[in-house]
Protein backbone atom coordinates (compact mmCIF):
# COMPACT_ATOMS: atom_id res chain seq x y z
CA UNK A 1 0.00 0.00 0.00
CA UNK A 2 3.08 1.83 -0.46
CA UNK A 3 1.95 2.92 -3.55
CA UNK A 4 -1.37 3.89 -2.65
CA UNK A 5 -0.07 6.57 -0.30
CA UNK A 6 2.59 8.04 -2.06
CA UNK A 7 -0.50 8.44 -5.27
CA UNK A 8 -2.40 9.91 -2.77
CA UNK A 9 -0.13 12.41 -2.02
CA UNK A 10 0.39 13.34 -4.94
CA UNK A 11 -3.54 14.01 -5.63
CA UNK A 12 -3.66 10.80 -8.18
CA UNK A 13 -6.68 9.01 -5.97
CA UNK A 14 -7.71 7.97 -9.21
CA UNK A 15 -4.71 5.77 -10.07
CA UNK A 16 -5.45 3.58 -6.97
CA UNK A 17 -6.43 -0.02 -7.70
CA UNK A 18 -8.33 -1.97 -5.42
CA UNK A 19 -7.08 -5.19 -7.09
CA UNK A 20 -5.24 -6.60 -10.18
CA UNK A 21 -8.66 -6.48 -11.95
CA UNK A 22 -9.33 -2.92 -11.43
CA UNK A 23 -5.20 -2.13 -12.22
CA UNK A 24 -5.78 -3.39 -15.79
CA UNK A 25 -8.77 -1.61 -16.24
CA UNK A 26 -7.08 1.43 -15.37
CA UNK A 27 -4.08 1.03 -16.84
CA UNK A 28 -6.05 0.16 -20.30
CA UNK A 29 -8.08 3.35 -19.47
CA UNK A 30 -5.41 5.52 -19.19
CA UNK A 31 -3.43 3.92 -22.71
CA UNK A 32 -6.15 4.41 -24.54
CA UNK A 33 -6.12 8.32 -24.49
CA UNK A 34 -2.79 9.61 -25.46
CA UNK A 35 -4.00 13.47 -25.07
CA UNK A 36 -4.63 12.51 -21.46
CA UNK A 37 -1.37 11.14 -21.17
CA UNK A 38 0.47 13.67 -22.64
CA UNK A 39 -1.21 16.23 -20.38
CA UNK A 40 -0.62 13.97 -17.44
CA UNK A 41 3.29 13.85 -18.24
CA UNK A 42 3.55 17.69 -18.75
CA UNK A 43 2.34 17.90 -15.40
CA UNK A 44 3.49 15.33 -13.08
CA UNK A 45 6.48 17.22 -12.31
CA UNK A 46 5.43 19.98 -11.27
CA UNK A 47 2.77 18.19 -9.62
CA UNK A 48 5.28 15.87 -7.67
CA UNK A 49 7.25 19.42 -6.45
CA UNK A 50 4.56 20.46 -4.94
CA UNK A 51 3.07 17.80 -3.19
CA UNK A 52 3.78 16.96 0.50
CA UNK A 53 6.34 14.21 -0.70
CA UNK A 54 8.77 17.43 -1.34
CA UNK A 55 8.07 18.85 1.86
CA UNK A 56 11.34 18.34 3.32
CA UNK A 57 11.28 21.23 6.40
CA UNK A 58 8.08 20.04 6.87
CA UNK A 59 8.47 16.05 7.30
CA UNK A 60 11.46 16.91 9.47
CA UNK A 61 9.51 19.32 11.60
CA UNK A 62 6.89 16.70 12.10
CA UNK A 63 9.44 14.08 12.67
CA UNK A 64 11.27 16.05 15.28
CA UNK A 65 8.34 16.84 16.93
CA UNK A 66 7.38 13.41 17.72
CA UNK A 67 10.50 12.48 19.28
CA UNK A 68 9.90 15.53 21.19
CA UNK A 69 7.15 13.87 22.59
CA UNK A 70 7.68 10.49 22.92
CA UNK A 71 10.98 12.38 25.23
CA UNK A 72 8.68 13.65 27.09
CA UNK A 73 6.24 10.83 27.41
CA UNK A 74 9.12 8.95 28.56
CA UNK A 75 11.15 11.57 31.05
CA UNK A 76 7.06 11.56 32.60
CA UNK A 77 7.31 10.13 36.01
CA UNK A 78 4.96 7.10 36.56
CA UNK A 79 1.46 7.68 37.44
CA UNK A 80 0.04 5.46 40.04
Amino acid sequence: RIGAMILSGLGREEWIATDEADYVERVVALASDPGALATIRAGLRAQMEASPWRDEQGQVARIEAAYRAMWEHWCEPERG
